[in-house]
């Protein structure tokens, strides 16, 4: 009976290792985890902020070539076309 309550005691006092051992695993995975979600986070973020500026140089571009052609238009509408002389004879 003796050998029952200290073969108990044993599993309990294992059972309660195996605990703490996995509390503890569970507070490093906790922090390993968060530094890792921060980092992809920072990534990701700088990733957005390229494409964003990326985007904003092609719009500025885009407008840029707009008000070239829209001057170029101008400039074809306001030319006067080349006239032809005539001579008019009797």
């Amino acid at each position: 009976m003796n050998e029952k309550v200290n073969a108990k005691e044993d599993l309990i006092n294992m059972l309660s290792e195996i605990h703490n051992q996995l509390e503890k695993l569970e507070t490093v995975l906790d922090s390993n985890f968060a530094n890792i979600r921060e980092q992809w986070k920072d990534d990701y973020s700088d990733q957005l902020s390229r494409c964003s500026n990326q985007l904003h140089l092609l719009e500025t571009e885009n407008a840029f070539q707009n008000v070239n052609s829209q001057i170029d238009e101008q400039k074809e509408r306001f030319q006067r076309p080349t006239s032809i002389k005539l001579e008019l004879g009797f």
